[in-house]
């Protein structure tokens, strides 16, 4: 018996060879290191001899599902993210199968077909799918828990649409998945009431591009929902504890209605460098600890310094120095314990460092006291620390003298700060204040510049930074530099919070004046600095002796680390991102400080943290803007 069972097996996979008989294909295959599922079409899935996940023309209702290492979601602070590299190859759609048109100031044209549904899922407890040829409606889903997007990923991030009706309408939208008893995984509506609507992503076909599906449990009842495609992000935020997942150990995407696309490609990240665009890096470069210490925090070096503490290859920086506690949810500084403004000193142009672990704060004699004016700006060795109030120092900030008011200025100082000086007795000072009209925010500064012309005594305010357009935009930490006899440009950092999907947007701005910081207008947006999920960075921006503009920023979304960008226009445009450093370990890092060294060379100063090493911690790069490239 047994051995006519073998006799007709061989038979039958015979015919098949030669085509007579259909072969099932197996719904799985190994990608990743992972067992991938799809229903209804599974020889449209197949691994190449890159390692590479082909998904031959998908849909209609074709669902893929990914199995993975569960991953918790319990705890505050955990986060689940399955990142791939990903692609659409083949042409765009026939203009007549487009049924959706955008709004008539974007041409671009949005056709129905042109979406999928991707999302993370808890299997609550309930099994996994393992048999073969599956479909995407089983009673296996009834029980999953999680979230997910239907997503446009190849049209304009600013478009939109109109419904038959002429209501104007965004392409997709991200849900949760309210309905446990479904045995539709990824409904078209099981989220309906509690969606947020999201636009397109902006991503090229033909190229592999970034794409990450993020959940964040951000407290006991709020979890941070987060997609992005080629860097464009879209965040949700979720506070309803019913239905929640606890844990995730499943990626699934769905494709509703055919593709209209040849194929997509789903690529593992660690073929990143060989699939991506390069990193534009400086070919000469070089990182030392300023200051790290087992147990300590050292953050905030914009907070305490300022870019103008150079005297040639004498550098100075200040920074907050406190002790360490792990803190998933905001600044790993341990607040019950002591700490305190201290600062550290390079006398090789930073490659070695010194703690200065006290500062004086006395008179000495024969400097000027400042409430009568008398201040020498243009002393060779002047350091001036602003804030809410303001010190001088004239030995390179080895010794401070008061801690002044603004005299004249009646606005209600935030810190944050920068200065120029123009001669002997004029300074300007770039500051920012509590105004209640920045209302877009946690945060209401308003960045601004004043002037004194008498030596200290007295500080004029002259102009804000921004326009009445943006007034609920926060506007903070600005970074100036002068381009001409009446040219100024400043770099602010920006902040405003969507009131529907409370998503941040954190980017910098530089904006330009004329007439010597009368008025201010629009110049650029230099950088965003993070995907919206935290609160932004602040610039450090230098001119360089050719002219041209450098600034750096942290970056505070993954990958976490110090960018710069430089432009040779005036700040008027901007180089791609150089990447300095994208090893950070969370997203407490960045605030950084710049200063050009005699030999040309760009010292940044940041704090920083990585995987190996949590603690943050005060670092120095040194890198030549000449030698960047690809």
């Amino acid at each position: 018996m047994n051995g006519l069972v073998t006799a007709i097996s061989l038979v039958a996979a015979l015919l098949a060879a030669i085509g007579v008989l259909p072969v099932k294909a197996k719904a799985n295959v190994q990608f990743d290191g992972k067992k991938c599922y799809l229903s209804d079409k599974p020889e449209a899935l197949r691994v190449t001899s890159q390692g590479y996940l082909e998904w031959v023309t998908p849909g209609p209702q074709q669902q893929l599902c990914v199995r993975l290492d569960q991953m918790p979601l319990s705890k505050v602070g955990d986060i689940t993210e399955v990142r791939y590299l990903y692609k659409t190859d083949g042409p765009p759609p026939a203009a007549g199968d487009e049924k959706r048109h955008t709004q008539p100031d974007d041409p671009s044209r949005i056709s129905p077909a042109r979406n999928f549904r991707i999302g993370l899922f808890d299997s609550n407890q309930k099994g996994y799918v393992e048999a073969d040829g599956y479909d995407r409606k089983n009673d296996i889903w009834k029980g999953y828990l999680g979230y997910y997007a239907h997503v446009v990923p190849h049209i304009s991030p600013e478009a939109k649409y109109l419904t038959d009706d002429g209501k104007v309408n965004l392409p997709g939208k991200m849900l949760k998945r309210t309905n446990p008893h479904s045995p539709t995984l990824l409904d078209a509506s099981a989220g309906s009431q509690i969606r947020a609507g999201i636009s397109g992503f902006g991503a090229p076909l033909g190229r592999f591009v970034p794409l990450f599906v993020r959940l964040k449990r951000t407290g006991p009842d709020t979890v941070h929902f987060t997609v992005t495609i080629d860097n464009v992000n879209y965040l949700r935020i979720e506070e309803d504890a019913s239905n929640q997942p606890h844990s995730i150990d499943v990626l699934s995407i769905y494709f509703p209605k055919q593709w209209p696309h040849a194929k997509i490609t789903l690529a593992p990240m660690s073929a990143a460098r060989s699939l991506l665009k390069p990193k534009l890096k400086p070919a000469s470069m070089q990182h030392v600890n300023v200051y790290k210490e087992p147990g300590r925090f050292g953050g905030w070096p914009a907070g305490y310094s300022a870019n103008q503490w150079i005297w040639g290859n004498e550098i100075m920086v200040a920074f907050r120095r406190g002790y360490y506690k792990a803190n998933p949810t905001s600044h790993t500084v341990d607040w019950s314990k002591p700490s305190r403004r201290c600062q550290a000193r390079s006398l090789d142009g930073g490659q070695t460092w010194t703690l200065e672990e006290s500062v004086s704060t006395h008179a000495k004699q024969g400097w000027p006291d400042p409430s009568t004016g008398g201040i020498n700006f243009a002393h060779p060795d002047f350091a001036m620390q602003l804030g809410g109030r303001f010190s001088i120092s004239y030995d390179r900030g080895r010794t401070w003298q008061g801690r002044y008011s603004f005299t004249g200025l009646d606005l209600g100082m935030t810190s944050r700060h920068d200065y120029m000086v123009q001669d002997q007795n004029q300074c300007l000072v770039f500051l920012s204040a509590a105004m209640p009209e920045v209302s877009g925010s946690n945060h209401n500064d308003r960045a601004f510049m004043a002037r004194t012309t008498d030596g200290g005594h007295t500080f004029q305010f002259v102009s804000w930074l921004t326009d009445e357009k943006s007034i609920r935009v926060r506007s903070v930490m600005p970074s100036a530099v002068r381009t001409s006899p009446s040219r100024l440009v400043a770099a602010t950092r920006r902040k405003i919070k969507n009131d529907d999907t409370r998503k941040n947007s954190n980017w910098i701005e530089a904006s330009v004046s004329n007439d010597n910081g009368a008025s201010w207008r629009y110049l650029s947006k230099v950088a965003d600095t993070d995907r919206g999920e935290e609160n932004g960075s602040p610039p450090a921006m230098v001119r360089l002796r050719d002219g041209r503009l450098a600034l750096a920023y942290g970056y505070r979304s993954y990958p976490i680390g110090i960018r710069a960008r430089l432009s040779s226009d005036d700040g008027k445009t901007w180089s791609d991102e150089i990447v300095l450093r994208d090893d950070g370990g969370t997203w407490d890092l960045g605030y950084p400080r710049m200063m050009q060294r005699p030999d040309g060379k760009l010292v940044t100063i940041y704090y920083h943290n990585t995987r190996q090493n949590p603690e943050p911690h005060i670092v120095a790069t040194i890198w030549d803007p000449d030698t960047v490239g690809y």
